[in-house]
């Protein structure tokens, strides 16, 4: 049972390695989706997650925050080697009616029949549970809502420097409901951190094409933090190949 006091969390989702943007995959266990979820374009300017995970949208209110994480292969397949934090969704408000849904005029007609399709192809394949709910707890995001894509700053150095061991400790576990929680003051800490750092798309190819090529690979990436020119002793970097310092911007540094 959720906490009325730890309902934000992060969320492991199915990423797309060959978007710039890491977006939610098209194609994933046998189901086809024409919306990506969460979704962050065809609905825009308005954020919404409508489909995957049922049980974390079940839980939330307004006002909590779900930071989204690609899975670890994912990331792997991109270059890095470690998570970072893609976006981050602020609850505006939750429809728990479909009809509620369409009658909702920030909802884009286009995207709203598309979900629709996205809803039936996912429930033709769900266990009776969770078909049950999974068309409830239509989440709509606020403005303050954001996707960084492969823009995001990674997880570990973050979660060090706020102290949120918990998370930490299970953030390799393969199930999402393994990692804690986190109370709206830990969520606003970590939103606020997250937008303070510098962004990690400094570690991708700059060639501007829809597959990304690493520029270079990052092993073991437990709480590293990277300055132009060092390498804070505190901290355990790898680096698997030499790194061209003229594309290495300013990263956070752990005082």
């Amino acid at each position: 049972m959720i906490s009325e006091e730890t309902r934000s969390a992060l969320f492991k989702y199915e990423a797309d390695p060959h978007d710039r943007d890491l977006r939610d995959k098209s194609f994933c266990n046998c189901i086809c989706s024409e919306n990506p979820d969460p979704d962050f374009w065809s609905n825009a300017p308005t954020p919404v997650w409508a489909i995957c995970g049922p049980y974390y949208r079940a839980a939330l209110r307004k006002g909590d925050i779900i930071f989204f994480i690609p899975q670890k292969y994912a990331i792997e397949q991109t270059g890095l080697q470690d998570y970072i934090f893609t976006g981050f969704l602020v609850v505006d408000s939750i429809h728990t009616k479909p009809s509620d849904v369409r009658n909702d005029s920030r909802i884009d007609r286009n995207y709203y029949k598309k979900y629709r399709r996205d809803l039936n192809n996912h429930m033709q394949h769900d266990a009776p549970r969770t078909k049950r709910i999974r068309a409830h707890n239509f989440v709509v995001g606020t403005r303050d809502s954001e996707w960084l894509g492969l823009k995001g700053p990674f997880v570990r150095p973050i979660l060090c420097r706020l102290g949120f061991k918990p998370q930490l400790k299970t953030l390799d576990k393969g199930r999402n409901n393994c990692i804690p929680r986190l109370n709206t003051k830990q969520a606003t800490r970590l939103r606020r951190e997250i937008l303070s750092s510098t962004p990690s798309s400094t570690f991708r190819a700059h060639d501007h094409s829809s597959v990304v090529s690493p520029m270079f690979h990052l092993h073991k990436f437990d709480s590293a933090v990277v300055d132009d020119t060092r390498l804070l002793s505190k901290l355990d970097v790898l680096l698997a190949e030499p790194v061209d310092l003229q594309l290495v911007h300013k990263l956070s540094i752990v005082n």
